[in-house]
C-alpha cells in the first residue's frame, strides 16, 4: 500500500487544508481512500466550464469549513465476475478550486463486470448523485437536479480479433430539476445506443457509434472516429459527432520526436445550440533534459463569438539522491462572471528531500500575481518535516504562512501563519504504550475589508493536544484524549476577547478477529467563559489491511470536532479513518 498526507494548498486568500489518502491491494480487492478537511476566509475559486481555458471567480462564504472522503474499491468474487463500487461526499462547506463542482454532493454507485465467454461481457451499474444542503451554484448546474439516479446495462461482444460490437440501454431519473439548468445531466430519459469498432489493421481503429432517446427529450448523436498510428511514433485521432442539440469536430495528434521528447496537441470546432459556435485548441511537449529533470509546457487557446483566450504552463521536475525539486510557472486569463477579467501569473517552486527510515522534508514556495479589476500579490510558503530521532522517538514539524496583499484604494493586507511541534513516543521495553503530543499556533490578520462573518479582524489561537494510547492485550486498546485551546480574538472598535476550551476523549477499540474491529467513543467539549458544555459519542467498525494500514467506517453522533484546530460544529454523520505506517517504519501525520 502506499499513501500520502497533505497539509496545505495554495489559494487566494486565508487557507488551510488537510488531506490523507492510501492505496491498497490485499488479496485481490483493491481499495483507495481520502479524506480531507479544510478552512478557508473568503476563499475565491475559480470555475471553468471550457476545459480550463476560461475562468470566473465564485467566492466561498467568510468561515467556510468541511471536509470530504471518498472510497473506491474493486475485487474479483471469480475469474468472471468483477465488482466495482465507491463512496464519495463532499461537504457544502468543503473548499479547493479542484472540487468547486462537487460542494454539497453524495455519490454513491456500485457496477460490476461479468465474462460470458471468452468474447461476450456483460456489465451493470447502478450509480446516484445527491446535493447536500442544496451544492452551490456550480454544482447545482452540474448536477441538475437536487438526486439523480443511473441505471445502466450494457453488453459487448467480439468477432474474431478485428471487430466489436456492443449496446447499452440507460435510464436516468432525476428528483426536484432545477429548471433553470437545462442539460442533459437532469433529464429524465431513457437512452440506447449502440456502437461497432472495427480494427482493419494493426495501424487502424474505425468506429460509429449511434444514440437514440427512447423516452424523455429528443437526444440524438450520431458518432464517427478514427483512431490512427501513423508510425510508431506518431498518431493521430479524429472524430465527428453530430445530432439535434449540436455538431462537433475533433482532432488530436500526439508523437515522439526522439526518445526524449513528446510533443502532443489538438483541436476542436463546435456548434452548439445553447453556446453557439467555439473553436479550442492546445499544442504542448515534454522533454526528458536528463536522468530525473523533465520539462513540459502547454499553451491553450479558445475562440468564440465574444471572447479570445490563452493559457500557459509550464512546469520542471528533478531528483538526484533522495532530493526532489520542482519549478512551475502559470500564466493565463480569468474571466469574471461579472464580465471583468485578469491576468494571472504564478511561480512555484517545491522541494523535498528524504533519508530512508530517518528524515523527510518539505518546502514549497508559491507568488501569485493577479492584474485585472482587482490587483493582488500572494505569497505562499509550506515547510514540514518528519525525523526519526530513535527507535522510540519520533518528531514532526510543519510551518505555513501566507500573505496576501490587494493594491487599490483600500490596500487590503491579510495575513495567516500555522506552526506545528510534535513528539511521538513508543518505549521499546514497554511497546503497548504510545504517546503523541502537538503544539498548534494560528495566527491571522485582516484588514477591515475581510473581516469575516463574525466581525473579528485578528486572532491567535494555541492548541496543546496528548494522545494516550494503551494496548491490554491483543484485542482490547485503550485511548484517552486531551486538548486544550487557548484564543485571543480582536474585533474592531471592542475589546480583545479570550476564550478557553477544552477537550476530553475516551476511546475504546475491540478487534473480534485478527482483521475486524469495532470501536467506542465518548467525548466532552467544554468552553469556559461561555459556561457551555458538550457531549456526544462516535462508533466505528474499521479492518486493518497489510501491516500498515486501518482503514475505519462510522458515524459521528458528536456537532462537535475533537480537533480543536479547527473548531467545526458539523462533524455530525459519516466518516472515514485512515491510520497508516509509512512504508520505511515512519509514522504518518
Amino acid at each position: 500500500g502506499e499513501g500520502d498526507y497533505l497539509i496545505s494548498l495554495p489559494t487566494d486568500r486565508d487557507y488551510a487544508l488537510k488531506a490523507v489518502d492510501a492505496d491498497l491491494e490485499i488479496a485481490g480487492t483493491k481499495l483507495h481512500v481520502e479524506y480531507a478537511s479544510s478552512r478557508s476566509e473568503s476563499l475565491a475559486s475559480f470555475v471553468s466550464l471550457d476545459g480550463g481555458l476560461s475562468f470566473a471567480e465564485i467566492s466561498t462564504a467568510d468561515e467556510a469549513n468541511g471536509r470530504a472522503f471518498s472510497v473506491d474499491g474493486e475485487t474479483n468474487l471469480s475469474d468472471q465476475l468483477k465488482l466495482k463500487a465507491y463512496y464519495r461526499e463532499t461537504g457544502k462547506g468543503f473548499s479547493t478550486p479542484a472540487t468547486l463542482a462537487q460542494q454539497g454532493t453524495r455519490k454513491t454507485g456500485i457496477e460490476a463486470h461479468y465474462e460470458i465467454d471468452a468474447t461476450t461481457n456483460l456489465r451493470a451499474s447502478f450509480d446516484t448523485n445527491k446535493l447536500i444542503d442544496d451544492g452551490n451554484a456550480v454544482s447545482r448546474a452540474e448536477n441538475g437536479a437536487q438526486k439523480t439516479v443511473a441505471t445502466a446495462v450494457s453488453l459487448s461482444k467480439s468477432f474474431g480479433e478485428t471487430v466489436v460490437v456492443s449496446g447499452e440501454i440507460q435510464n436516468q431519473t432525476t428528483e426536484m430539476r432545477y429548471r433553470e439548468y437545462d442539460s442533459e445531466q437532469n433529464d429524465n430519459a431513457t437512452l440506447a445506443a449502440a456502437q461497432v469498432s472495427i480494427d482493419p489493421t494493426d495501424e487502424v481503429s474505425l468506429y460509429v457509434r449511434q444514440q437514440l432517446t427512447l423516452k424523455g427529450e429528443r437526444n440524438h448523436q450520431t458518432t464517427a472516429g478514427m483512431d490512427l498510428d501513423v508510425r510508431d511514433d506518431f498518431s493521430l485521432n479524429v472524430e465527428r459527432a453530430m445530432g439535434n442539440r449540436g455538431n462537433a469536430l475533433n482532432l488530436g495528434m500526439r508523437g515522439r520526436i526522439d526518445e526524449s521528447t513528446t510533443v502532443f496537441g489538438g483541436a476542436g470546432f463546435a456548434d452548439e445550440e445553447d453556446s453557439g459556435e467555439e473553436t479550442t485548441n492546445i499544442i504542448g511537449v515534454s522533454r526528458k533534459l536528463r536522468e530525473g529533470l523533465e520539462l513540459a509546457v502547454q499553451q491553450e487557446n479558445q475562440s468564440s463569438a465574444d471572447r479570445a483566450i490563452k493559457a500557459n504552463v509550464m512546469l520542471l521536475e528533478g531528483s538526484y539522491k533522495g532530493l526532489t525539486t520542482n519549478l512551475g510557472y502559470e500564466k493565463g486569463r480569468v474571466e469574471y462572471l461579472n464580465g471583468s477579467d485578469l491576468w494571472r501569473h504564478a511561480l512555484t517552486v517545491g522541494l523535498m528531500y528524504e533519508r530512508p527510515e530517518k528524515l523527510r522534508l518539505r518546502t514549497d514556495l508559491e507568488y501569485r500575481l493577479d492584474d485585472g479589476v482587482e490587483n493582488l500579490r500572494q505569497i505562499n510558503a509550506r515547510i514540514k518535516g518528519l525525523y526519526k530521532a530513535s527507535r522510540e522517538w519520533q518528531v514532526f514539524n510543519a510551518l505555513e504562512a501566507s500573505v496576501s496583499k490587494r493594491c487599490g484604494l483600500d490596500g487590503t493586507l491579510e495575513r495567516y501563519q500555522e506552526l506545528t511541534l510534535g513528539a511521538a513516543y513508543r518505549p521499546v521495553a514497554h511497546d503497548r504504550l504510545n504517546l503523541m503530543g502537538k503544539y498548534v499556533m494560528q495566527k491571522e490578520v485582516r484588514n477591515a475589508a475581510q473581516i469575516n462573518a463574525e466581525g473579528i479582524d485578528q486572532g491567535i489561537g494555541h492548541v496543546f493536544a496528548l494522545d494516550v494510547v494503551y494496548d491490554l492485550n491483543e484485542q482490547w486498546t485503550l485511548t484517552e484524549k486531551g486538548a486544550l485551546r487557548y484564543a485571543r480574538e480582536e474585533v474592531a472598535g471592542l475589546a480583545p476577547v479570550s476564550t478557553t476550551t477544552w477537550l476530553w476523549g475516551n476511546r475504546v477499540d475491540y478487534l473480534f478477529t485478527d482483521k475486524w474491529g469495532i470501536a467506542w467513543e465518548y467525548r466532552i467539549l467544554r468552553v469556559v467563559e461561555a459556561r457551555d458544555l458538550k457531549q456526544g459519542i462516535m462508533l466505528e467498525v474499521h479492518r486493518k489491511l497489510g501491516e500498515n494500514f486501518i482503514v475505519g467506517f462510522g458515524y459521528d453522533f458528536c456537532d462537535f470536532s475533537d480537533d480543536l484546530t479547527d473548531m467545526d460544529y458539523t462533524a455530525k454523520g459519516p466518516f472515514i479513518r485512515v491510520d497508516c505506517i509509512l512504508y520505511d517504519g515512519m509514522q504518518l501525520w
